[in-house]
């Protein structure tokens, strides 16, 4: 058996450490996996997902091309899995490109979560506890209504984003306070009276 060269030698221990040094749960491709790295990927979608390999993995039937809407009227290419489905969501290419940009999660009962519980369902009270601390929101009764406003010094990951909705309702004198696209911190008064939850989940991948 011939020896290998220094050159192929030295591509090998380029290859390995490579590897090695990109944590497996990064490159997951389970079709199981309903777990959200924020920033990293989304079960196994990650940013230079293409259609034709999600299909191999998630099944040709459940991998669909749509328009995503992001904003005031406008929309961009993406894709869509598990049209009508719990675990439905649409995936945002950047403009112009094939690259993955962002995962949009909004289906009730969606099984999508992150490492430390982030869910759709999930409760204000409980995401300001894994923040360790209050965070901003925007107001409601506008395109961006309720949507984070980050997360200030915070645990909770800058890649992630999430739309609240109220489960309760309040008078209108009441809610009027926090009706804008003004900024409010999630301990407010109205804020909490409001028993807001999470109502859309957005993941940016980087």
């Amino acid at each position: 058996m011939t020896p290998p060269t220094v050159s192929a030698m030295l591509t090998l221990i380029f290859v390995i450490g490579a590897t090695a040094a990109v944590p497996q749960k990064a490159l997951a491709i389970d079709a199981r996996d309903r777990s959200i790295i924020s920033g990293v990927r989304v079960g196994a979608i990650t940013k230079n997902s293409t259609k034709a390999q999600l299909a191999h993995i998630y099944g040709a039937r459940n991998v669909r091309a749509t328009k995503v809407p992001v904003g005031e009227g406008e929309t961009v290419d993406g894709l869509v899995l598990f049209k009508g489905r719990a675990a439905e969501l649409q995936i945002r290419f950047k403009r112009g490109t094939r690259r993955v940009e962002l995962v949009v999660i909004e289906k009730r009962g969606s099984p999508w979560h992150t490492r430390n519980g982030i869910r759709i369902g999930a409760s204000a009270v409980r995401l300001a506890r894994l923040n360790g601390g209050r965070f901003r929101l925007h107001g409601f009764d506008w395109d961006y209504a309720g949507r984070s406003a980050g997360w200030g010094r915070g645990r909770l990951s800058k890649s992630l984003t999430v739309d609240f909705a109220p489960t309760r309702k309040l008078p209108d004198r009441e809610r009027m306070k926090v009706a804008s696209d003004a900024k409010f911190w999630s301990s407010h008064p109205v804020m909490r009276r409001l028993r807001l939850v999470v109502h859309r989940i957005l993941v940016e991948i980087k």
